[in-house]
């Protein structure tokens, strides 16, 4: 069988490219394919898989992307495989997750949310600039066999910043575990009136839902002003989610008269009983590559209104969700809530949005970068 290095640099949460890293060595492992991971993080314990942590991890990050780039190339060079796969940045792997999108159209999506004098400070920021030479180097690399992107927007933005041979890429939607929330999701109805009291939500409002941490780039303030400005003041906007800056919000939240329609839940170990309770989400980020929120919403039955930025709109249909045409304008965020009005949730209209997800099963997606990598398997140098 063939051996196969996994790339990922950090562990610090079981956030969306650290699940999809955990399933990947699983996948390819129960497929009888030897596994090492390269990592400065501490996976979860993975039965098969051979994991090298990186020595001596700096604290800035500036020299976190150099040491770690670095000690996979020396661990590469003295023990190759002919797969090696990167979910993160470097500058080598032979196939490459692009989960975190394209560092250089992130940075052109903030700014419209900054000064100019703001915006040049982060393109001559040192930590970005090697950010930049990284992703640069990773997507040119003439070793590099295949690009996996989770949208087809990333795809498009590969193509139009880099010089990338279209064939090379992939895209293969984000996968959800649709049959693990079978069970909550067949609940939703029963528990909803509890968790509303639990909660202190009114049950004759409609029920909106943020869940993200990093409310300034997930775009909350265009919630908020939306709601200011939406007629319909029967709605109320539940955040999940952690931010430094949580009091600003807060306070623009007040500011905004809406003190007893917007409530900050704060972190939570599971946003389910948020799902179970909400008519709907909302994703208005600045630039997202595919938000793993689109599809967890939709397997439990939620209408999702989704700005175009974020790649995971791709897998919404008319009857699932609904897209903020200009995310720069207050009034196409109004529009897209007042169009999420008219879809409260039901037990029809959620046992259809959920149907619109199930081919993306984790399983299947999965087996799709499975049989993909080995196909296109090729022996590198290093």
């Amino acid at each position: 069988m063939t051996p196969i290095t996994l790339l990922k640099s950090s562990f610090s949460s079981q956030g969306g490219l650290e699940k999809a890293t955990t399933f990947l060595a699983r996948s390819f492992i129960e497929r009888g394919h030897p596994v090492t991971l390269l990592t400065a993080g501490t996976p979860p314990t993975l039965d098969g898989v051979e994991v090298i942590r990186c020595p001596d991890w700096p604290k800035m990050s500036l020299n976190k992307l150099r040491v770690f780039d670095q000690f996979c190339r020396d661990f590469l060079k003295e023990n190759p495989t002919p797969i090696v796969f990167g979910m993160d940045r470097n500058s080598y792997q032979t196939h490459l997750r692009a989960g975190n999108g394209v560092h250089r159209e992130y940075l052109k999506s903030r700014k419209d949310s900054e000064s100019n004098w703001m915006h040049w400070r982060h393109m001559v920021n040192p930590l970005h600039l090697q950010l930049l030479a990284l992703e640069k180097a990773a997507f040119e690399n003439p070793q590099l066999e295949r690009i996996f992107t989770n949208s087809y927007m990333v795809k498009n933005d590969i193509l139009y910043n880099y010089n990338v041979d279209p064939k090379k890429i992939k895209v293969i939607h984000n996968g959800v575990e649709w049959k693990a929330l079978e069970v909550p999701f067949s609940e939703w109805e029963s528990v909803r009136s509890a968790l509303l009291k639990k909660y202190g939500l009114d049950e004759d409002c409609y029920q909106l839902l943020f869940v993200g941490h990093n409310f300034k780039r997930k775009g909350l303030s265009k919630i908020l002003r939306a709601l200011a400005r939406l007629p319909n003041k029967k709605v109320q906007l539940s955040v999940v989610g952690k931010d430094k800056n949580l009091e600003t919000f807060s306070q623009l939240a007040a500011e905004l008269g809406l003190t007893k329609q917007v409530f900050f839940f704060g972190p939570q170990s599971s946003a389910l009983p948020f799902y179970q309770l909400a008519d709907s989400l909302v994703i208005p980020s600045q630039y997202d590559p595919f938000a793993n929120v689109t599809v967890e919403a939709a397997a439990m039955g939620v209408f999702v209104i989704s700005a175009r930025s974020n790649g995971g709109c791709e897998v919404l249909t008319p009857g699932s969700g609904t897209l903020i045409e200009k995310l720069s304008e207050d009034d196409s965020v109004v529009a897209a809530i007042e169009w999420a009005l008219n879809h409260p949730k039901t037990a029809e209209s959620s046992e259809h949005i959920r149907g619109t997800v199930q081919h993306l099963e984790m399983e299947n997606q999965m087996e799709k970068y499975i049989s993909e990598t080995l196909a296109s398997c090729a022996s590198p140098t290093t």
